[in-house]
């Protein structure tokens, strides 16, 4: 599989809606700049190409860069111009408890020492879940917060570096195995 890091620019008919900018990547098997477009497009509904320019046959993937054009009605009516450049793809783990596990190993094996002391699968597995509870906390409202609080004090709360692997593999799966986009497949994904 090829991936593609994108940049698009969103233009509404309507001169009253703002503009959009969305960067992504994607990843396909497609051999020339039409039929990437098209299997970009695929993804989206009321989409029609307009226009292709670009080249994707250098064995220098910094070279391979496409343009494309394309009209949409939904949500909004109005024109996209996608950028997208080739990059390389690194390797990629399923989004299971098992990929999650071989993930881990692999940063294990390429940081084995952490602040001084041994890393461990089960870090890195914290080191995740920690992730995106700080980042949920920063979405809450400062009453949420308050309250999320005060059931700490009053019950305590086991922090994800005490937590054994299953239980730690229990709360990846709700949090990124079944909670996923679509689009995610693989651990990588996930965690971007």
């Amino acid at each position: 599989m090829r991936r593609f890091n994108y940049t698009s620019y969103l233009a509404p008919n309507d001169p009253k809606r703002q503009r959009k900018e969305l960067y992504g990547k994607f990843r396909t098997a497609a051999a020339s700049p039409h039929d990437v477009a098209k299997e970009f497009l695929a993804t989206l509904h009321d989409a029609v190409l307009l226009n292709v320019e670009g080249r994707i046959d250098s064995e220098v993937l910094s070279k391979n860069k496409l343009r494309l054009t394309y009209s949409f009605e939904s949500p909004f009516s109005g024109t996209a111009l996608v950028e997208m450049q080739e990059v390389e793809e690194a390797a990629t783990h399923p989004l299971t408890q098992e990929g999650f596990i071989a993930w881990a190993e692999d940063r294990v094996e390429a940081e084995p020492v952490v602040d001084g002391k041994p890393n461990s699968v089960e870090l890195e597995l914290a080191g995740v879940l920690h992730e995106r509870l700080v980042e949920r906390l920063y979405e809450e409202k400062a009453r949420d917060l308050q309250a999320w609080l005060s059931d700490i004090l009053w019950s305590g709360h086991r922090g994800y570096s005490e937590m054994p692997r299953e239980e730690l593999l229990n709360q990846l799966q709700i949090e990124f195995i079944e909670d996923a986009e679509e689009s995610f497949d693989t651990v990588e994904d996930a965690l971007e």
